[in-house]
C-alpha cells in the first residue's frame, strides 16, 4: 500500500510539473521542415496540391473526404488513427505555393501549413512552415518536449519521400526540440 501511494504521489507531482512548465511555454509556435526530392516539381506539386488523394500515398490516413459546399473553397476531413481533422485551402498559387489551415475550433491545437515548392539543381525542394498553437498547458509541454513541433511535418515529408523518392533528404530548419 505504501508503494502504491508513493507511485501515485510521483505521478501527480509529475503531472503538476508538466502542467506548470507547459503553462509557461508560448501558446504559438513556428516549425519548418525542408525536403529535397529527386523528382520533378510537377510530380511533387501534383501530390501536395491534391489533399483529397493524399490517402493513396500517406499511410497515416485511413481516408480523406471532401466536405466543402459547392462553390466554396476546398475543404476536407482527414481520418487517421488519432481521429478526424478538418482543413481548408486558404491560398494556392500553382505550382509553387499553398496555405492550408485546420478549421476545427474545438481541437486543442490548430494553425496552418505554408507550402513552398522550388526547383533546385535538378531536384525539387519543398519547404513547409507550420504556424500553430497548442491550447492546454499539458499538451504544450508534450508538444515541445515529447513529440516535437516538427513531428507532423517530418512525417508528411517522409510519406512524400516514400511515394516519390526514397533517397530524399529531409531536414528540420526551425522548431525542433
Amino acid at each position: 500500500m505504501k508503494w502504491l501511494m508513493i507511485v501515485l504521489v510521483v505521478l501527480v507531482l509529475t503531472g503538476v510539473v508538466m502542467w506548470t512548465i507547459g503553462g509557461r511555454l508560448p501558446r504559438e509556435h513556428t516549425a519548418t521542415v525542408r525536403g529535397t526530392f529527386h523528382a520533378t516539381s510537377d510530380s511533387v506539386w501534383a501530390h501536395i496540391a491534391d489533399p483529397i488523394g493524399a490517402a493513396s500515398w500517406r499511410s497515416d490516413l485511413a481516408k480523406v473526404e471532401r466536405v466543402d459546399a459547392p462553390g466554396a473553397p476546398l475543404s476536407w476531413r482527414e481520418h487517421s488513427r488519432n481521429g478526424a481533422i478538418t482543413f481548408a485551402m486558404v491560398a494556392q498559387t500553382p505550382p509553387t505555393s499553398q496555405i492550408t489551415r485546420i478549421t476545427d475550433a474545438a481541437l486543442p491545437f490548430g494553425g496552418q501549413w505554408e507550402f513552398t515548392l522550388a526547383a533546385r539543381d535538378g531536384a525539387s525542394e519543398l519547404t513547409i512552415t507550420e504556424r500553430g498553437f497548442v491550447k492546454p498547458p499539458l499538451f504544450r509541454f508534450l508538444s515541445r518536449y515529447v513529440f516535437g513541433y516538427t513531428s507532423s511535418l517530418t512525417a508528411y515529408h517522409n510519406a512524400l519521400a516514400n511515394a516519390l523518392d526514397p533517397s530524399a533528404t529531409i531536414a528540420v530548419i526551425e522548431g525542433g526540440r
